[in-house]
This record gives C-alpha cells, structure tokens and sequence, in this order.
C-alpha cells in the first residue's frame, strides 16, 4: 500500500508540472497575441496603451475602435483572429509565420501559373467522386495542402500596389491556417483574389461569389431580430439575427416569426457539434431567406431557384425560402430546405477544412447501398442522397414529408449505415419540428 500510495503521489506531482508547463505555455501564447495586438494597434493610430502584453480596459476599446473602423464587430477575444485582422491592416506579414525570409523572386505570370495549377489539380481531385455529377472530397484541404509550400518559398518579383495588398492577405490567410489548422476557405478565397488581380478570374468568379460582396459583422442577437447592418450593394436586407456561429439575414417581405424560426432549427441542427459554432462564424456563413425565388436576392439576380440552394466554397451565401418552413403562422407539411441545405454546406465548408476522410469514404458507400437496396430510383442524383437524407431525420415527420428518408424510423430501419452516420453529425434527441 506504501509503495502504491508513494506512486499515486509521484504521478500526481509529474501531472501537476504538466499542467503548470501547459498554463505557463498558454499563457504566454495569450501574452503573445496581445502582445502583438497592442504594437499593431499603435501603429494604426489607437491607443491600448503599452505594448506590454496585458489585455486591459484601454486594449480593449482600442479593439473595439479598430473594428469599428472596418465595419466589423469586437467579440471580446484576444487570438488569431484579431491578430490576422491587424495584420492585414497594417499590411504586414502575420507575427511568427514560417514564410522563407530569402524566398525565390520568380516573374507574376510564372508564380500565377504554377500557383494556379495547384489549385486547379486539388479543384478537379475524383478519388471521392461517385459518378461525374457528384463532386465530394476534402477539396478546402486538398487545396491549403496542394500550394502552401509554394507560397511559403516563392514570391511573385513586381507587384503593383493592388497587388501587393492582395499578396499580403494572401501571406496572413496562409499564416492563420499555420496557426490555427482553420480558415481554408478564407486561405482559398484569398488565393483567387490574388490571382484575379494578376490575371482575370472572371470565368471563376461568377454571380453569388463571395469575393463579390462583403461579409456581414458577427452580432450576438440572441433569440431576437435585429436591424441588419447595411453593405454596400446589400440593403435588400433589413432584418438579422445570429445563432451558432451562423448568420440569418433577410428582406421586409420575411416576417421576424420566420427569422426566429429559422434561428431555432439552425440551433437545434447544430447542437450536437458545439465545436462546429466557432468555426461556422470564422467561415462567414451565412443564410439570406426569401419568399419566393432566389433572383428576389441581390447576390442572385439571374439564379432563379424556388427553394434555395447551398453555401459551397466560394459562395456569399447559402438561400433558403423561408415560406417552405414550418413554424407557427405557417404550418407547411413538405421539405425542409434550411436542413436540406445545411448538410450540403457544412459538407461544402466545414468537413472539407477538416479533411473529414472518413465522411467522404462513408458516403461513397452508401450512395451505392441506396442504389443496390432501391431505395431511390436510378434516376435519383447521387449528389442529393446525403441532404435528403438529412432533411428526413431532422424533421422526422413521415410519407407526407417526403417519399423516402422521410423518418428516423425509416431510415434506422431500411438504411442503417446512413442513419448512423447522420447521428455522428447531428442532434440525436428528439425534434418537435411542425409539431403544434
């Protein structure tokens, strides 16, 4: 027992030098972050006070001024977020990266061309590809990993000034991914604005195109709608709110019963993956309802769906018309597009960040089991199954919802494999959806 005793007690002492090491480390990552804040701050022209490392009251509003300054919001954090920010900014390279200090100056059209053909090769990856109409893959991380280390050893010899400020977001986009292992599909974006201002990606970049439009400030609103704040080419959209790391704007014409009702189900979606929320708002992801046709939006004018459609990588938002939900005041037996499309996006933005391999070589399956089994007719898109299937649980209403994947019981009974894999992302207590 002395012995025993003797070697609880070791452990407990190493466990403890663990943890002070850890705190210690922490802390002065924190430091750090501040630290560099605070310089950057000071020469942008606030004030925080000492570039000393301490997060205080005057670093604080300094914060707030700056983003302000920028149309954005302060959420009251100190971390790579607010680092990369100023960074950009300041028109710097984001404090630490490993970007070669003596990289190769090589001519802009040859760093475009290589760097293009790397994000091409990613793009166009088939090994998770069902069929040629069914795109999956990790394409956010495939692409990171396909061209960091070019960017990181190579630079482009004569830059404008155009140039060079898309460059430098570029770098900080690059640095964050290092930092963090997020914001691929920022580092992306910023890959193909860069590119565009070297040589035209217009075929690329086409109408509901993130770097289009500006992106909406993150506001806490709790369960309530709020003014929304106006962009330039945006004030179709008066109305606001936030959940989850997830933004809902919309026009007069949507009322708040439906906004708050759209808010509700985006909790509940994703409330069994709180990991997910920090991540969704560091995406900008964002969902813009309507009434009756995508083309009432400003982002797409000459895209006319009736129910709505994803947010992919590249896209500003992800619509959704809001009569097609059910909720009190407007009771609708039928689809569900905010579940719908949300499984397409998170699928689209998050999964792909986090090389989700599993997900991806999974899905494979069981498209095919859904084929083999007759689930759905041969006809059916293979693109659709995951969504559809999705869309069922989450309203888990019956053959007056949907002709398949209509219930949970349906679909723990006739397609197991695919009604375990929707309870590894999403809520496995039970949805009250259109049930008043």
């Amino acid at each position: 027992m002395k012995s025993r005793v003797s070697h609880i007690f070791s452990t407990a002492s190493w466990g403890l030098v663990i943890l002070v090491t850890f705190v210690c480390i922490t802390s002065t990552a924190i430091a750090n972050n501040v630290r560099h804040t605070q310089s950057m701050l000071i020469g942008l022209g606030f004030n925080p006070g000492p570039a000393d490392g301490l997060y205080g009251g005057k670093t604080r509003v300094a914060l707030e001024e700056f983003y302000f300054s920028i149309g954005d919001e302060f959420d009251g954090k100190v971390s790579a977020n607010e680092v990369m920010d100023l960074s950009i900014a300041s028109g710097v390279v984001y404090p630490g990266c490993s970007i070669d200090v003596s990289p190769n100056l090589i001519g802009n059209e040859a760093f475009v061309d290589n760097l293009g053909f790397r994000l091409e090769d990613a793009w166009e990856d088939r090994t998770y590809y069902y069929d040629f109409d069914t795109r999956y893959g990790p394409f956010l991380h495939n692409i990171y990993q396909a061209s960091h280390s070019f960017i990181e050893d190579n630079q482009p010899d004569s830059l404008d000034i155009n140039q060079s400020q898309k460059y430098n977001v570029l770098l900080n986009k690059l640095c964050f991914v290092q930092k963090t292992g997020t914001g691929q599909r920022g580092y992306f974006l910023a890959a193909i604005d860069f590119l565009d201002s070297v040589r035209s990606m217009r075929g690329f970049i086409n109408e509901g195109h993130a770097l289009l439009w500006d992106d909406f400030p993150y506001i806490e609103t709790g369960n309530k709608v709020i003014t929304a704040p106006q962009l330039p080419g945006l004030d179709h959209y008066k109305k606001y709110t936030t959940v989850s790391g997830m933004i809902i704007v919309a026009g007069r014409a949507v009322s708040d019963q439906a906004m708050l009702a759209a808010r509700e189900m985006v909790e509940y979606q994703l409330s069994a993956r709180p990991e997910w929320h920090s991540l969704i708002r560091a995406n900008k992801m964002r969902i813009s309802l309507f009434t009756r046709s995508t083309c009432q939006l400003p982002e797409f004018r000459r895209n006319c769906e009736e129910g709505g459609f994803a947010q992919s990588e590249t896209d500003a938002t992800s619509p959704i018309n809001a009569s097609w939900l059910c909720y009190r005041g407007n009771y609708s037996v039928g689809g569900n597009p905010l579940f719908h499309e949300i499984a397409h996006s998170l699928q689209h933005v998050i999964l792909e960040s986090e090389n989700d391999t599993y997900f991806y070589e999974t899905l494979l399956e069981l498209i095919q089991q859904a084929y083999d089994r007759k689930l759905v007719d041969k006809n059916f898109p293979a693109g659709e199954l995951w969504a559809v299937a999705v869309e069922g649980y989450m309203m888990d209403g019956g053959p007056a919802y949907k002709d398949v994947y209509y219930s949970r019981e349906w679909i723990q009974r006739e397609h197991p494999e695919m009604y375990q894999l929707i309870r590894r992302y999403f809520p496995t207590s039970p949805t009250y959806y259109c049930q008043f």
